[in-house]
């Protein structure tokens, strides 16, 4: 009787980020999809059925046959990624019976997982010296500055040549002579260090991380399994169908990562004094690229990719970018809302943005901005909305309070019927053309706009110091504000909110006042002008 073998891989991102070094974060990610790339090779190719974001469906001929792949297949993720772990299930089922049998597979999967106990490895005996990075017993010696690093197996196995070059092909394809505007041919690179992501001498440095994740998906998929076992789909029908769906999911995130690549690249200009790279911004702002000895004095562009499975994406990026690249990466889920074949609904995501100083730990800023993701689904699902979503959170301090802690202390006023709420967050994306209000394209092009009534207009540029007192003014309730901008009314002629903003500044019992305030300084719309090679 044929077998149907689930595996799924452990933690994953409690992997990756196992130490605080970008360049660990980076190899753990590579041996990650290393591992995904290579179990056709260990479990043959023509057992394996799906395999994507660190899950696979393999099928073989009896549970004998199965068992043995998937140990050959963990010795190998043993020596090859420490650390990484993962579970698998055996399932059999008759002819015919594929799809049910994968629905019976997930929920022994899922139990497996909740039933695991996890091993408690020997980690050292006697003296041994502990890793630097991870408090584990070293086992390895790297020369730093030339200086003897003690380093464990997690650390040096993530640490080989070329596994950063899985995302090479994420680069633009003149990547190896990259010109522009009359500047000198160079490389481009991804950044293998915190410090090369960027920023501007004088000015406080910030690191973005964002975190995209598809809507309900797992639970389109099962809902279309269902109906497929329902309806008796022949097996081989079923395995094309997961295919070609796996294959469009796949692109999906593929092409959201080249947008937001394309994005910076386009960004990028010569500055004609200094002669050195830049990424300019619509507003005229812009910083200079850094050059990494690291890698051969390659230019670095300001952001790192980290996770992508599927429609999972992770990068890395200076902290001004962080929004305006992460409504990019969104841009690629409302396109083509078509895309994935044989599901019925279309395929909507949700962006996480984590903004914290340069040096606070990567992986401190993911669990944020999963839990931000967490937030923006949650709107979405309450507005019943066929929509993208957003949320994000500047964490200047240490983030040991919940997502859901740090708004109560920070954008609550009040209890009860008199409780003001100084967010809109998360937001809603918004249409591109004409966003309505109380989305994230209207606060960002409208509210934080550059005509005559946007907070980067020239009316209000001019008083930025009002713009600074409403800032607490709103901590006061919609009467203050009202009162102040009647004042400044007389004051400034012509001095009104942007459109969409009520006169109290106040929708109800909350407002988008502080979130626009607080971006002013913070959020960048990247320029998008391409520049002919010279």
């Amino acid at each position: 009787m044929p077998v149907l073998t689930l595996i799924d891989t452990l933690a994953v991102q409690g992997y990756i980020f196992a130490t605080h070094r970008l360049k660990d974060a980076v190899g753990g990610s590579a041996l990650v999809k290393q591992f995904e790339d290579r179990i056709p090779e260990y479990c043959g190719s023509e057992a394996v059925l799906l395999s994507a974001g660190g899950n696979a469906i393999l099928r073989f001929g009896d549970r004998e046959e199965a068992r043995t792949a998937v140990m050959r297949l963990s010795r190998k993720l043993y020596d090859d990624a420490p650390g990484l772990e993962l579970a698998a299930v055996h399932h059999e089922y008759p002819s015919g019976g594929m799809a049910n049998a994968l629905l019976q597979a997930q929920r022994m999967l899922q139990s497996a997982k909740l039933r695991r106990q996890p091993g408690i490895p020997l980690l050292g005996l006697s003296a041994t010296e502990p890793c630097r990075e991870t408090r584990l017993p070293a086992t390895e010696v790297d020369k730093e500055d030339d200086v003897d690093v003690p380093l464990s197996r997690l650390v040096t196995s993530r640490r080989q040549q070329g596994l950063g070059d899985v995302w090479r092909k994420f680069l633009p394809p003149d990547c190896d002579a990259f010109a522009r505007d009359g500047g000198v041919t160079t490389r481009l690179v991804f950044p293998l260090k915190v410090e090369d992501l960027g920023r501007s001498l004088g000015d406080r440095s910030l690191l973005g991380l964002v975190h995209i994740d598809g809507n309900d998906i797992g639970r389109m998929l099962a809902k279309w399994l269902r109906g497929k076992a329902d309806a008796e789909t022949d097996d081989e029908q079923l395995i094309a169908d997961l295919q070609r769906v796996s294959a469009a999911i796949r692109d999906l995130g593929e092409d959201a990562l080249r947008r937001v690549v394309t994005r910076v690249v386009n960004a990028i200009r010569c500055n004609g004094e200094t002669g050195e790279y830049e990424v300019r911004s619509s507003l005229g702002e812009s910083f200079e690229l850094r050059r990494s000895e690291y890698l051969g004095d390659a230019l670095c562009l300001p952001i790192r990719p980290l996770i992508l499975g599927g429609d999972d994406l992770t990068f890395l990026c200076d902290g001004r970018l962080a929004l305006d690249l992460a409504e990019t990466a969104l841009g690629a889920f409302e396109s083509e809302p078509a895309r994935l074949p044989v599901l019925e609904k279309p395929v909507r995501a949700c962006a996480g943005v984590a903004i914290g100083r340069a040096h606070t730990p990567v992986a401190r800023l993911f669990h944020l901005a999963e839990e931000l993701c967490r937030s923006a689904k949650q709107r979405v699902r309450d507005e019943a909305a066929d929509a993208c979503g957003l949320d994000w959170h500047i964490a200047f301090q240490s983030p040991v309070e919940t997502l859901t802690q740090l708004r109560r202390r920070q954008y609550r006023v009040g209890d009860g019927a008199d409780r003001l709420v100084l967010t809109e967050r998360p937001y809603l994306l918004g249409a591109p053309e004409t966003p309505a209000r109380e989305t994230w394209r209207w606060l960002s092009t409208i509210v934080l706009g550059t005509d005559a009534h946007g907070f980067r207009g020239e009316r209000w540029s001019a008083r930025r110091s009002k713009l600074k007192i409403l800032r607490e003014l709103v901590r006061e309730g919609p009467d203050a504000v009202k009162d102040a901008m009647s004042v400044w009314a007389v004051t400034s002629p012509g001095l009104e909110f942007p459109a969409g903003v009520p006169g109290d500044g106040f929708s109800g019992r909350k407002t988008a006042l502080l979130d626009a305030v607080e971006l002013l300084d913070l959020h960048w719309p990247l320029e998008d002008r391409r520049h002919a090679n010279t």
